[in-house]
């Protein structure tokens, strides 16, 4: 039975990305406490599909947990805006998404597809 997850109002943003073929849905805030910062959850887009995928949670620090099943399954640290060597801020946060975003998909390619027929 799939447990649906009330909309976080902390999320002022939705967008789609994508890597390679994969799509990925976005909820993100920018409002952080520092230039760059931003908090968000990040998740592989499987239509039809009724498999349990790990999501990703970013969190304003740069501190990025995989979960699954409801259990942080791994963690990883994000590079802060001043530390990295961006042209613009924006720059930065399509490649942190992406950079999570390839993490999902090593994460998930072992999760055999459950489709739903109706």
């Amino acid at each position: 039975m799939k447990r649906l997850i009330k909309a976080n109002s902390e999320y002022s943003d939705y967008m789609t990305i994508q890597h390679g073929r994969q799509k990925f849905s976005v909820h993100i805030n920018y409002d952080g406490p520092y230039e760059g910062s931003f908090a968000a959850q990040v998740s592989e887009i499987h239509p039809y599909d009724d498999a349990d995928y790990a999501w990703a949670r970013i969190k304003h620090n740069g501190q990025v947990e995989f979960i699954k099943g409801g259990k942080i399954m791994d963690k990883m640290q994000l590079p802060s805006y001043d530390e990295a060597d961006y042209e613009d801020i924006s720059e930065y946060y399509n490649d942190m998404l992406d950079s999570v975003a390839v993490e999902l998909m090593d994460i998930n390619k072992a999760v055999k597809p459950r489709m739903i027929h109706n």
